[in-house]
C-alpha cells in the first residue's frame, strides 16, 4: 500500500459537513508499517477515540482520507461549500480468526447527507493484496441508516461469513464521493468470537451490481432471512408462531403447494398461494396477495405451479393468531432458477418504468382522513405520507385517487436501488391548476417545480441525486394535489439543474456560507447583531429583541450573485413573536436585485409559516421573469420599538437556480 503524505493545506480539504466541526480540525494519518505487521487476535477492538490506531488510510482515487473528529473515524469530501471527489479505504491490521468457530463485527456510526448507499460500506477480506483497489472484498454492510443529527449513533452487529473462519482477515471502511459528499462517523469497532444478530449478504464488492442468484432450493439450511441464506418454511413458521414477527421484510424459500391451489384474485390481480418445504400440505406458509417475479402483477396461474422452487421477499405476520402468512405486498425474487432483475420486489415494471397505480390503491392507503405521518408498503417500496397541520390525506375509494392536503404535505417514496432519472406524476382530471409542487431529496429541490395537479407532471431528477433511493413530492402552495399514478424511470434526458454549477442550495447547517453578507441598515447601540448563525438550530436567525427590550432595526441577509436558469427559488422559514401573520409579512420580507445590489425590488413569496410559532414551513417564489439574469436575494428583517414588536425570523435551506 502506498504511503500517504499530506500537507496542512491538503488536510484542510477534509472538513466535515456538520455543525460540530472543530477549529482546528484534527487529522490523524496512519501509514503502512515497515516490515512485518502485528497480527491482531480476538477479541480485537478500536474506539477511534484519539487516533486511527493500527488502521491504515488507503487512497485509491481523487483526494481525501479518513480522519479523527470528535472521537470518531470520519470521512467526508465536503469542505467550505465545495466537494472534493475521492475514494478511500480505512483498512485494519490483519486479524486472526484461527481459533474462532464464529465471529461478528460491530461498530457504531452516524451517516448523513447520503446520495448513494454503495459509497459507504463495511468490507472484509481474507485475500489482502497490499492494495485496497485490487483486493477482492466481501460486503459486510451495504445499507446504513441515514442520521438526522450528530448525536444519535446507529449500530451494526454483523456475522462474519463462515467461509472466512480460520483465516486471517482485514476489515475496511470504504468511502467515496463524487459531485456530492456524505459525512460518515465511525467509532467503537470490535470483532469478537461470538454470534452476531445480522448476517453478511455475501455479495462481492465490485462494480457489476449483480444480484445474487439465491441458494440451492434443495438446501437444508434453516436460514438467516437474507437473499443468500433465506429462511426455510419451518424457520419462518417458528418465528411467526413464537410472536417474533415484525415489520422487517425477510426472504423465505420453499415450493409451491398444489393444495390450496394458487388463486389470482380478479379484483386485485395478485396471487394468493401456499409454500412448504416440499410442496406438500405439511407446515404450509400462506403467501397472501403477493406479486410475480420482479414485482409484476400475475397474468395467469401458469406463472407459478405446484412444485415450483421459489424465494419470497416479504413481511411475516400471524393473522388473527391463526394464519401464518407472508402478508400482502410480498414479491417473488427467485423462481425455478430465475431471479428478479433488481431483487427488491414491488412496483409494476413497464419497460424502463416502475408504475405505482393509485387507481388500484396499490399501497392500501387509508380511506380515513388523517394528517399524521404514516408508512405503507408495496413490494419492497415504502410510501410515507404526511399532511400539513389542519389538512389531511386519504385515498378516495369512489373516484380512485390519492388526495394530499395543501402546502407542507409530503409524499415520500423510498426503496429504489437503481438510478432514478425521471418521475412522472399523473393527477386527477379536474384537479387544481394552481397547485405548485416539486420533488425533493431531504430539503433539496432536485427538479423544476411544476404548477398544476391535473394531467402528467414530469420531473427530471438532477444528475447528482439520481441514486438517492428516496424521493419526496412536496406541495408548495395552498391547494390539494390529487394523484392517480406515479411512474419512475431509470433513464431520462440530462437534467437542466443536475451537475449545473449555477444551481445553488444553501443549508446554513454549519454557518454563513461563502459569499453571503449581512448589512445592518439600522441597529440600536444596545445590539451587537441582528442576523446571526444559530449552531443550536442550524439556521440563520434575526431578532431585534434583547434583555426584555425591543429595538428599532433593519438588517439584510444578502445572497451572492446567482445566474438563474430555471427561475426557481425556495427556502424554509419559521417565525415567532410577530403576533400576527400580517405583521410577519410586514417585518420579514424578501427582495431581489438584478444589478448587483444597486437597486432592489420586492419579491412576492408564497409562505406556509404564520409568524406565530417556530414550526418551519416551505416558502417559494417564481422567478421566471429573471431567467438568464444574475440576481441577488435579500432577506430583510425589521423590528420597531414604538410598536413594541421584535419577532424572531429563522431561515434555512435556500435554493436558487
Amino acid at each position: 500500500m502506498k504511503k500517504l503524505l499530506f500537507s496542512a493545506l491538503a488536510a484542510s480539504l477534509f472538513l466535515v459537513a456538520c455543525e460540530d466541526v472543530p477549529a482546528p480540525y484534527g487529522v490523524y494519518y496512519s501509514e503502512t508499517p515497515e516490515g512485518e505487521e502485528t497480527v491482531e487476535t480476538l477479541p480485537y477492538s478500536e474506539t477511534f477515540g484519539t487516533s486511527l490506531g493500527s488502521w491504515t488510510n488507503c487512497l485509491t482515487s481523487g483526494a481525501g482520507a479518513w480522519a479523527i473528529n470528535y472521537s470518531c473515524a470520519t470521512a467526508s469530501g465536503y469542505s467550505n461549500g465545495s466537494t472534493t471527489a475521492g475514494e478511500y479505504f480505512l483498512v485494519s491490521a490483519p486479524i486472526s480468526l484461527a481459533d474462532a468457530a464464529t465471529a461478528h463485527v460491530s461498530y457504531e456510526y452516524i451517516l448523513r447527507y447520503v446520495r448513494n448507499q454503495a459509497y459507504q460500506q463495511c468490507l472484509i477480506t481474507n485475500a489482502w493484496t497490499g492494495d485496497a483497489a485490487t483486493t477482492p472484498w466481501t460486503v459486510l454492510t451495504q445499507t446504513h441508516t441515514e442520521g438526522k443529527n450528530y448525536t444519535d449513533f446507529e449500530s451494526h452487529n454483523i456475522t462474519v461469513p463462515d467461509s472466512l473462519m480460520g483465516d486471517t482477515v482485514r476489515v475496511a471502511f470504504y468511502y467515496k464521493c463524487e459531485t456530492s459528499a456524505s459525512t460518515w462517523e465511525v467509532k467503537n469497532f470490535a470483532i469478537e468470537a461470538t454470534a452476531g444478530t445480522e448476517t453478511a449478504d455475501g455479495s462481492k464488492f465490485s462494480t457489476s451490481g449483480s444480484t445474487p442468484a439465491g441458494p440451492n432450493i434443495e438446501g437444508e439450511q434453516k436460514g438467516s432471512g437474507t437473499l443468500e441464506d433465506p429462511y426455510n418454511t419451518a424457520k419462518a413458521l417458528a418465528i411467526i408462531t413464537s410472536g417474533q414477527a415484525s415489520s422487517s421484510k425477510v426472504y423465505v424459500m420453499g415450493r409451491v403447494c398444489a393444495s390450496p391451489a394458487p388463486n389470482i384474485e380478479t379484483s386485485y390481480g395478485n396471487a394468493t398461494y401456499y409454500i412448504s418445504a416440499d410442496g406438500s400440505t405439511t407446515d404450509q406458509l400462506e403467501i397472501y396477495r403477493g406479486y410475480s417475479l420482479g414485482g409484476n402483477k400475475f397474468t395467469s396461474a401458469t406463472e407459478i405451479q405446484a412444485g415450483d422452487s421459489i424465494i419470497i421477499y416479504g413481511q411475516l405476520v400471524y393473522y388473527n393468531n391463526s394464519v401464518a402468512e407472508v402478508t400482502t405486498g410480498s414479491s417473488i425474487v427467485y423462481l425455478n432458477g430465475k431471479t428478479a432483475e433488481s431483487g427488491n420486489g414491488g412496483g409494476t415494471n413497464d419497460g424502463d418504468a416502475i408504475t405505482f397505480d393509485f387507481a388500484e390503491n396499490v399501497f392500501n392507503v387509508t380511506t380515513t382522513k388523517t394528517e399524521n405521518e404514516s408508512e405503507y408498503t408495496y413490494g419492497n417500496y415504502t410510501l410515507t405520507l404526511k399532511a400539513s397541520s389542519g389538512n389531511s390525506y386519504y385515498y378516495n375509494s369512489s373516484s380512485k385517487y390519492l388526495i394530499l392536503g395543501k402546502q407542507g404535505a409530503t409524499l415520500t417514496l423510498s426503496g429504489f436501488t437503481s438510478s432514478v432519472a425521471k418521475i412522472v406524476i399523473t393527477g386527477r382530471t379536474g384537479a387544481s391548476a394552481a397547485v405548485q409542487q416539486n420533488i425533493f431529496c431531504d430539503d433539496v429541490a432536485v427538479s423544476t417545480a411544476t404548477t398544476g395537479a391535473t394531467g402528467e407532471s414530469t420531473y427530471v431528477i438532477a444528475n447528482d441525486y439520481r441514486n438517492a433511493g428516496t424521493y419526496t413530492l412536496k406541495v408548495l402552495s395552498a391547494h390539494n394535489t390529487q394523484v392517480t399514478k406515479i411512474e419512475v424511470y431509470s433513464d431520462a434526458e440530462e437534467s437542466g439543474n443536475g451537475g449545473n454549477d449555477n444551481k445553488v442550495t444553501y443549508d446554513f447547517a454549519s454557518g454563513l456560507p461563502e459569499g453571503w453578507t449581512i448589512e445592518n441598515k439600522t441597529i440600536d447601540s444596545n445590539l451587537s447583531y441582528v442576523w446571526t448563525y444559530s449552531s443550536q438550530y442550524s439556521c440563520m436567525v434575526a431578532t431585534g429583541y434583547k434583555s426584555n427590550a425591543r429595538y428599532d432595526t433593519e438588517s439584510w441577509l444578502i445572497s451572492p450573485a446567482v445566474e438563474l436558469e430555471s427561475g426557481t427559488f425556495s427556502f424554509n422559514e419559521a417565525g415567532n413573536y410577530f403576533t400576527t401573520t400580517d405583521n410577519f409579512n410586514k417585518y420579514a420580507t424578501v427582495k431581489i436585485s438584478t444589478d448587483d445590489g444597486a437597486t432592489w425590488g420586492d419579491l412576492s413569496i408564497t409562505r406556509g409559516a404564520t409568524g406565530t410559532n417556530f414550526t418551519f414551513a416551505d416558502a417559494t417564489a417564481t422567478l421566471g421573469e429573471y431567467v438568464d439574469e444574475s440576481v441577488r436575494i435579500a432577506f430583510v428583517y425589521k423590528s420597531s420599538a414604538n410598536e413594541n414588536l421584535a419577532g424572531t425570523w429563522e431561515i434555512k435551506n435556500v435554493t436558487i437556480y
